[in-house]
């Protein structure tokens, strides 16, 4: 999926949410296989590392995400229910590495080599949710979970130090550089998708949930919470 079609994706399920938080609730009424109902939501996630990726960091990168949603939940089978939100959230991560490769070293050496930053940053986010729950025992609701998160970063606050140069061939690194180059943008892209799945239990209008996220392009996992609440 293309940045141009990521754009078009939360568009339309932005005028989607509109659309269903002005719409009148009478007609569900009479079906209960349509009734809609809204909430607000609070979730947290932090941050693990896969194992094949552990020895690349020196010092443990941590990254953790907060949000808040509003949300409105379709009944659409008996045992399935859809729904759609938009909300904000604050994420942030640090001790994460910042590798810039074969900048240019004092003249006349040109062997390959890489800067090394420890970057981190924290980031506030818009996020449109896209959520199907499969109810597998009804009374109380105890369901699974499956969903998208795009994730669209309104500001960032990134900061990257320094730590050395490893030059290829030579194993008494790392090496430190009087003026080395800025380091990279650690990450450009302003969209980001998240899947997820996870359970949850339903009692009442209050339900709590349990869930991993895999967020593309970004190297942690992340597990987590969130409390639910239908108004």
């Amino acid at each position: 999926m293309n940045l141009v079609s990521k754009i078009f994706f939360i568009k339309l399920m932005l005028i989607f949410l509109v659309v269903s938080f002005t719409s009148s609730k009478s007609y569900a009424i009479s079906d209960t296989l349509k009734q809609v109902t809204y909430g607000v939501e609070i979730g947290y996630h932090f941050s693990d590392i896969p194992k094949r990726l552990s020895s690349f960091f020196v010092v443990k990168p941590n990254a953790n995400y907060w949000g808040v949603h509003g949300f409105a939940e379709f009944q659409v089978l008996t045992r399935m229910r859809f729904s759609t939100g938009i909300g904000f959230g604050r994420f942030s991560y640090s001790n994460l590495n910042n590798n810039e490769f074969n900048a240019n070293l004092p003249q006349p050496d040109s062997a390959r080599h890489r800067n090394v930053y420890v970057v981190s940053s924290k980031e506030l986010m818009v996020s449109p949710t896209v959520t199907c729950r499969f109810d597998y025992v009804l009374n109380p609701k105890i369901y699974f979970i499956l969903g998208l998160h795009p994730q669209f970063r309104l500001t960032s606050d990134e900061s990257n130090v320094y730590v050395g140069t490893y030059i290829n061939g030579r194993d008494d690194g790392p090496f430190i550089l009087e003026n080395p180059d800025p380091a990279p943008i650690y990450n450009e892209n302003k969209l980001i998708l998240a899947g997820e799945m996870g359970v949850g239990i339903e009692v009442k209008n209050i339900a709590l949930e349990f869930s991993f996220r895999n967020r593309n392009s970004f190297l942690l996992n992340f597990w987590g919470f969130r409390l639910r609440y239908k108004i």
